[in-house]
């Protein structure tokens, strides 16, 4: 790398400069053909304020805080690798043994109005910052180089009109923090080719946020949010965002606008002020839109396109002919959505695509599916489905079906259900209900009447045995208070349901409360029954009004009897799911459960 005669010249350089306090660094590395000296790192030592340039082959380390203010227009960092060429003088790749890595944060500022700083040029070499960066003017140049930065990159006051990183000839970006730009106007950040990764969110103050063209590549892992346009993709690239995108863009432009040879993947939402999506249909597409939340805009997806139907100047869906219009769906992309929030009509043709093109391009959206516990899709593909399709879905004995308001079913003579999605909307949710809540009436429980065997005096009247229900103490039936496995607890009140004798919805839940709120504190009660049920909410709300005794609850389900015991003082309301149920199935997967021998 550097001799040991050209080492001592410049360390003398260096302490030349800093003296004289010129506001810069440059070091000229030699290449050499000893390996060791190659791979040595060469630390810059001297602290100062100024630019620092490095050109050449070799690793260099500078250890400090790197501050800079431009007086014109300048680079806090340069880095010319040695292989640069070409006509243009930029490579097309990062052939080069350059490295510099900055141990610290770098502040470029502007030492006037007419002044543009800049914190980067990296030109076939690699920038390593383990810090943050932050300018008042440009981020970061990047031509065939490759930067990487350990922190947060800032860029721009209010009332610049800069870019944060333009990244051009298979150069690669790695920011492991957020990219923020506080200027107006032009993108914060441009890809063209190579690859760009944030490791959190991208944040424009005011302006547009993304643009990914020629094949390249941008991921960001947190969330893109924008005053304009979020994203626009183009050329066969790119873009992925593991949160939401956010847009707050006016009627004109769309938060994302991305052609059809490109790819999208969005983690979360898709928010918009007004026009949240734009797919330009470009020869060849072959992409995928991949959004997993929801759409949400004035308007859904629309559709524009540059290839056909040209009148007067103009691109005129009424000029499109038939094979246009089969050219024009072979283009489409693959679209994947969960779901599509529009304030208006979502199938309204834009000037340059006709209405039967949009018909096609709706009918062949791929809408993610919620499926809930207990629920069974049938279908080869059980992750989406078009409103082309039918989704055939099982559910267990005992169980109905719940369906967004989006969807309809039908049950089918085997017992599974056909169930179809009747709007571009989408929104596919579909649960398994215990049919014995979803049929309740709501009687009111002063009206419900309970089984007590041993025909002791009780709040309610008592009806027949014949309902299937029986309460039991140890007095009346002692063989029926064992513990079922040993060690366990000897109940001082069973209640036990035979659902094949008809049980009355309304009569299981009016025993259930009664015998929780009967049962003596610091005791246990035994719930028995000869398959699966639920505990709606009025139920817990009486448990959880009695908070001293033990549950103990024994189901039959698969031809096993099953033993799950709600123990005293246990938060019993957290047993509900987000619809207010908690059935046997789902106790025992919280609480745990045993096989007992039946």
């Amino acid at each position: 790398m550097l001799n040991n005669v050209f080492m001592k010249v410049f360390s003398c350089a260096i302490a030349m400069t800093v003296a004289i306090s010129i506001p810069a660094i440059t070091v000229l590395a030699e290449d050499t053909t000893n390996e060791n000296e190659t791979n040595a790192t060469v630390e810059i030592e001297t602290s100062f304020d100024g630019s620092l340039d490095v050109e050449g082959a070799g690793n260099y380390s500078y250890n400090h805080d790197l501050n800079y203010e431009a007086s014109n227009s300048g680079y806090a960092i340069e880095v010319t690798g040695s292989s640069t060429s070409s006509s243009t003088g930029f490579k097309d790749a990062n052939n080069s043994d350059l490295t510099l890595t900055v141990n610290g944060d770098v502040n470029a500022t502007q030492g006037n109005e007419q002044a543009n700083t800049s914190i980067a040029y990296v030109n076939d070499g690699t920038l390593n910052i383990n810090g943050n960066a932050t300018s008042e003017g440009e981020g970061l140049n990047a031509y065939g180089g490759d930067i990487n930065i350990k922190g947060d990159l800032t860029i721009g006051s209010d009332d610049t009109n800069n870019t944060a990183i333009i990244s051009n000839n298979n150069s690669n970006i790695n920011i492991t923090g957020d990219v923020t730009k506080n200027g107006s106007g032009v993108y914060a950040i441009s890809q063209s080719s190579g690859n760009t990764n944030i490791g959190g969110d991208v944040n424009v103050v005011d302006g547009r946020a993304i643009l990914v063209s020629d094949s390249g590549e941008i991921n960001v892992a947190g969330s893109v949010i924008a005053n304009d346009t979020a994203l626009m993709v183009t050329g066969g690239s790119t873009a992925t965002v593991g949160k939401n995108v956010v847009s707050l863009s006016g009627i004109y432009n769309p938060a994302v606008q991305v052609d059809s040879s490109s790819n999208l993947i969005i983690g979360g939402d898709l928010n918009a002020n007004y026009r949240p999506l734009w797919i330009m249909i470009t020869e060849g597409g072959n992409g995928t839109i991949d959004i997993k939340g929801t759409i949400n805009g004035n308007t859904g997806i629309q559709l524009r396109q540059d290839l056909y139907g040209l009148n007067n100047g103009m691109y005129d869906r009424e000029a499109l002919t038939d094979e246009d219009k089969q050219n024009l769906i072979a283009f489409l992309p693959r679209v994947n959505v969960y779901a599509i929030n529009s304030n208006g009509e979502l199938l309204v043709p834009s000037e340059s695509v006709s209405k039967d093109v949009y018909e096609v391009f709706y009918n062949n959206i791929n809408y993610y599916i919620k499926a809930g516990e207990n629920v069974t899709i049938n279908n080869e593909n059980k992750q989406t489905m078009r409103t082309i399709d039918t989704l055939n879905v099982s559910v267990p004995d005992g169980y109905t079906l719940q369906v967004s308001d989006t969807m309809s079913f039908t049950q089918l003579e085997d017992g599974t259900y056909a169930v179809k999605l009747n709007s571009y909307r989408g929104n596919i949710d579909i649960k398994a209900i215990i049919k014995a809540i979803s049929q309740a009436t709501g009687i009111a429980e002063e009206d419900i009447k309970v089984v007590n065997e041993n025909n002791e005096t009780n709040n309610t009247p008592a009806p027949s045995s014949g309902m299937g229900i029986s309460v039991s103490t140890p007095s009346t039936n002692h063989d029926a208070f064992a513990p079922v496995i040993e060690g366990g607890a000897t109940p001082s009140k069973a209640v036990k349901f035979d659902f094949r004798n008809g049980i009355t919805n309304e009569a299981y839940k009016a025993a259930v409360i009664e015998s929780f709120k009967s049962t003596p504190a610091g005791t246990t009660l035994r719930i028995e029954s000869n398959t699966t049920s639920v505990f709606d909410k009025k139920m817990i709300e009486a448990l959880a009004a009695n908070p001293t005794i033990d549950v103990e609850v024994l189901f039959t389900y698969a031809g096993k009897k099953m033993r799950v015991v709600i123990p005293a003082g246990y938060d019993v309301n957290s047993l509900l799911d987000s619809n207010g149920y908690c059935g046997y199935l789902r106790l025992a997967s919280i609480l745990g459960s045993q096989i007992i021998d039946i």
